[in-house]
């Protein structure tokens, strides 16, 4: 019988097969070859990030973009330290006597690094090591001796934490990104639609796999497709890619919209991973459950205490909320260190640390289980109390940017403590809050949420007896109106807080609270009582406030324009501009620049207007006042094409769009007022087609809004579309009573408003009516206007027109004498002019 022949031995050190993806790689191409350029000139580069978010993968994609041989050894069944080395031993195929760790050893055996040191090297070759997090220490031993021993090898490590060994370069991964909650779909900016982002890609391809033929519906203006739920999708799960691949797995049998809705309680629905895959990989609370088990237990305790910072925390912000009961103040930045190592938390420039929102989640269950909820969240909403009420009086200062920038940081934490506040039923506090941040609110000029908040508190009830209560349910009240305070919603609650702040402050009213003392003219311009507006101005003047005293004239200059006293109203606009800078505050310099602009403009001094405009845009920019922004770049569009420059007219009306847009101010005034440049803009460049359909949209647009505030809006558009008519040429008798018709119902909107300005534009539009058949009564009208705006407007599309005709057919005597005529008319007369000649009957 022949003898069995040997087994050859292996080749040595043959690499084993890197595992081989199953599915494409998606959005960290950016990544890659960040990885490859730090592996050129590091011999240690370790890839850091967050439990799934695709360490593994990067780094399994390296070999093949390699000319040597690369190891890969995976880690993640280790459970002893001590097995490290023979885990990388047994990956290499370097056997020692007997399979696994011997019980004991002797000589060369006795050191199994050794034996790894000896067998690499001579060797030019990649090792990677593969979640090393949870046996960082004997990684990190391993990977210095080979490092020492062996001057060609190159390591790649993946862990949650670095290795931290001399010569590391540490690579971090984020979460791929995905689309903030400002882009909308599908009239998003160019790049910021929902396909230009990684996570919606690899969303789009994971759900490909599972439902043949599954891909981004771009949708129409009316149909907006399936974007936007990809979007929250891929957002609600802060771009995690194991956490989408986990979600794809739904879109078998839920549309996008569905599973959107759903993914509130993502613990529960993230289930169904690979079953090939790791355990800890398979559901999206493994992958946050093995984070969980490796820190120590102060950082157990920060981070379940800092899951109610839906913003994050500055380091005085996690020492005064989560210290105690368990974490010394003296721990707190030890295991805030720890946790940004471990990728629990990550640091930002600002000095902020960030969560996760899945992490958070998470944490938020650990917070109630250890029944800390309560507890942590009064002290949250302490602290952001007494943040909130030292940077409100400093807003008005100064230091104004500084501030803005403070609380736009910490917004979602301040509203968290808010919400926490009303939640707890606390009117006092949530009193507190909305004073302290109402001119916050005001300067972002963000409507939606400062407004649902403060109906909320106003709905808790009237709170305490004090001063400060009074003020605060002044401006309460006053946000609850919206950005354009419009009071018509909220009168009746506006007028009684308003007495009890007046019996609070003993008549004293120069002496409240700043904004909550703006709320008494409001509510008084809105009762047309102009008398007892400017006598409140008057008694501002002399505030012990220096705002307030700057902001006396600037409103009084505002309030005399709408009743047409342009000389009085730009003498008190300059002077609130001095004290404005004299202040520093760059938003009251801001919005008083776009008051003379607009003064300017009526004397057609375009660069003047210009000037100021810009200088105003480039205020409201560095303070972030986004609503501010698009309202005076629509301003700017408006004076350049009245001064003849259509296209830069166009180029500053599209990018106020866009910053309206971008930061949903889609309805608000703003947004309404580049309605109505864009009608004008397009009559400026002979497209009376898309003018008209600009005016009956921006028309449509405002029969969804009440109040009177937005009559002038109405009757210029009306206005403008019988402009439209009238610019066509020929007019049979049907089309005149058309423009009749819409003229009349124009100057009926705006003469219900106290506003004069946009009855002034009405009545010069009849004017260029009436130039058809009367020269004289049309320099009549042209005077009438000028009374009732303080000012011919010489910049307007349909004055210096029709002045220009008139002046030539009657001559330079006649045209004035019925200028002056219409000049010398009483506001109640000029109505009465206009109306008869468009038809509209005041006694009816």
């Amino acid at each position: 019988m022949s003898e069995r022949p040997a087994v050859p031995p292996p080749a040595a050190l043959i690499p084993p097969a890197v595992p081989a993806p199953l599915t494409s790689f998606v959005g960290r191409e950016q990544d890659l070859a960040l990885l490859l350029k730090l592996l050129a000139a590091a011999r240690l580069v370790t890839l850091t990030g967050p439990g799934g978010v695709g360490k593994t993968r990067l780094a399994a994609e390296v070999p093949a973009r390699l000319d040597g041989c690369a190891w890969f050894v995976e880690l993640a069944p280790v459970t002893d330290p001590a097995e490290v080395v023979y885990a990388v031993l047994n990956a290499l195929g370097i056997r020692g006597p007997v399979i696994g760790r011997p019980p004991a050893e002797s000589g060369a055996a006795a050191d199994p690094a050794g034996r790894l040191a000896a067998a690499l090297a001579a060797r030019d070759d990649v090792l990677i090591l593969d979640n090393c997090e949870h046996v960082i220490e004997a990684a990190a031993a391993l990977a210095a001796r080979v490092l020492a021993a062996c001057p060609r090898i190159r390591i790649i490590a993946t862990s949650r934490e670095p290795l931290r060994i001399d010569g590391e370069s540490l690579c971090p991964v984020s979460p791929l990104p995905f689309p903030p909650t400002a882009a909308s779909w599908p009239s998003a900016a160019p790049g910021r639609a929902p396909a230009g982002y990684a996570s919606v890609q690899l969303l789009c391809d994971r759900g490909a796999a599972v439902r043949p033929g599954f891909g981004l519906d771009a949708g129409t203006a009316s149909d907006p497709g399936n974007g936007d739920a990809l979007a929250r999708i891929c957002r609600t799960l802060d771009g995690i890619p194991l956490a989408i691949e986990l979600a794809a797995v739904w879109l078998r049998v839920l549309s996008p919209a569905q599973l959107a809705e759903r993914l509130d309680d993502r613990f529960a629905l993230l289930t169904g991973g690979s079953r090939a895959a790791l355990p800890r990989h398979q559901t999206l609370r493994a992958v946050v459950d093995w984070s969980w088990e490796l820190l120590s237990e102060p950082e157990r305790v920060l981070t379940r205490r800092l899951s109610v910072f839906p913003a994050g925390a500055t380091l005085a912000a996690a020492e005064q909320v989560c210290a105690g009961d368990g974490l010394q103040d003296a721990a707190v930045l030890a295991a805030l260190s720890g946790l940004v190592d471990k990728s629990i938390l990550a640091a930002t420039e600002g000095e902020r640390y960030l969560m996760l929102e899945t992490v958070r989640a998470y944490c938020q269950e650990q917070l109630v289980a250890a029944g800390e909820m309560r507890q942590v969240r009064d002290a949250f909403a302490g602290y952001y109390l007494k943040l909130a009420e030292k940077a409100d009086p400093l807003l008005r200062t100064a230091e104004q940017r500084r501030w803005l920038r403070e609380l736009a940081a910490e917004q979602d934490n301040l509203h968290a403590a808010l919400r926490w506040t009303i939640s707890q039923r606390n009117v006092e506090m949530a009193l507190r809050f909305v004073r302290a941040l109402g001119w916050y609110w005001m300067l972002r000029g963000q409507p939606g949420e400062s407004e649902t908040l403060s109906r909320e508190v106003l709905a808790l009830g009237p709170g305490g007896d004090t001063l400060t209560a009074a003020e605060a349910r002044v401006v309460c009240t006053l946000v609850a109106a919206g950005p354009s305070w419009d009071v018509d919603g909220v009168r009746s609650g506006l007028s009684v807080a308003i007495d009890e702040l007046t019996t609070r402050s003993g008549g004293n009213l120069a002496q409240v609270h700043p904004i909550a003392a703006m709320g008494i003219p409001v509510l008084a311009l809105a009762e047309r009582e102009p008398a007892r507006v400017l006598a409140l101005f008057e008694v501002y003047a002399v505030s012990d406030d220096p705002w307030l005293r700057a902001a006396a004239p600037f409103f009084r200059g505002m309030f005399r324009t709408i009743l047409g006293e342009s000389d009085e109203a730009e003498a008190d606009i300059s002077e609130a501009l001095a004290a404005y800078r004299a202040i520093g505050d760059a938003w009251g310099t801001a919005v008083a620049l776009v008051q003379l602009a607009d003064l300017a403009e009526l004397r057609a001094e375009h660069d003047t207007a210009i000037a100021a405009l810009a200088e105003s845009e480039s205020l409201a920019a560095q303070l972030g006042a986004w609503g501010d922004i698009s309202q005076v770049g629509g301003k700017l569009a408006m004076v350049r094409m009245r001064a003849g420059d259509l296209a830069g007219a166009r180029a500053d009306l599209e990018r106020s769009h866009r910053n309206s847009i971008d930061q949903g101010n889609v309805k608000a005034e703003s947004a309404v007022w580049l309605g109505l440049v864009a009608a004008e803009l397009c009559w400026c460049e002979g497209d009376m087609t898309a003018a008209a359909a600009q005016c009956a949209e921006l028309l449509a647009t405002l029969a969804g809004k009440e109040s009177l505030w937005w009559d002038g809006f109405r009757a210029q558009a009306l206005a403008r579309l019988a402009a439209i008519e009238l610019a066509r040429g020929e007019l049979g008798p049907g089309d005149l009573a058309r423009c009749r018709a819409l003229l009349a119902e124009a100057l009926r909107t705006g003469a219900a408003w106290v506003e004069r300005l946009p009855v002034a534009a009405v009545i010069d539009t009849i004017a260029v009516l009436a130039q058809r058949a009367d020269p004289e009564l049309a320099a009549t009208l042209l005077g009438a206007a000028h009374s009732v705006r303080g000012a011919f407007d010489g910049a307007s599309l349909d004055a210096p027109g029709v002045r220009e005709a008139a002046r030539r057919d009657l001559g330079e005597a006649r045209f004035e004498a019925a200028y002056q005529r219409g000049r010398d008319l009483g506001y109640e007369q000029a109505l009465d002019l206009a109306a008869r000649v468009a038809g509209w009957d005041r006694q009816g």
